[in-house]
């Protein structure tokens, strides 16, 4: 499937194994955790945890916990999506959020909104895809090299046996 050029993510990394490769490289990162405990937080842990069933914590990093991260713009606008800037159903100003605080729950991620989702292995740190997900790809469907970046880190963590409790 041919990348969307706008989408801010490498454009260059489509297969399988350079997925897997750049999921290594973060799980090779968390030794550095326990040498500097001051860094916070990787994606890659974020992902153990989603797999932890003594305390599950569900794609929190992409608003499964109800948390809304936005980003204040010039002109008084906001972005309902801290990392895209552009799209217009993400867009208001200050006052239109004032008027309508509804829409605040516009940019909600749906569990599992495609049905693929529902079998899927990663289901538990990525949630399915989300509203931006589906902006920058243009269409309803998760994205290809997103599924493959966290279906790696499920192997890495199972492989790792320290991820899956």
């Amino acid at each position: 499937m041919p990348h969307n050029s706008s989408d801010p993510r490498d454009a260059n990394t489509g297969g399988h194994q350079e997925n897997f490769d750049i999921s290594l490289t973060m799980f090779d990162g968390e030794a550095a955790l326990v040498v500097q405990p001051t860094i916070p937080d990787s994606a890659l842990d974020r992902a153990f945890q989603g797999l932890d069933t003594r305390r599950p914590m569900l794609f929190d990093h992409m608003q499964g916990d109800r948390s809304l991260n936005a980003a204040l713009l010039p002109g008084n606008r906001v972005s309902l999506c801290d990392i895209n800037f552009t799209e217009p159903t993400f867009l208001h100003t200050l006052d239109e959020l004032r008027a309508n605080p509804g829409l605040l729950a516009s940019v909600a991620k749906r569990v599992a909104p495609i049905p693929e989702c529902g079998n899927c292995p990663a289901l538990a740190i990525c949630g399915g895809p989300s509203r931006n997900e589906q902006v920058l790809i243009g269409g309803s469907t998760p994205d290809p090299e997103m599924c493959a970046f966290y279906t790696s880190t499920v192997e890495i963590a199972v492989w790792d046996n320290t991820g899956v409790q």
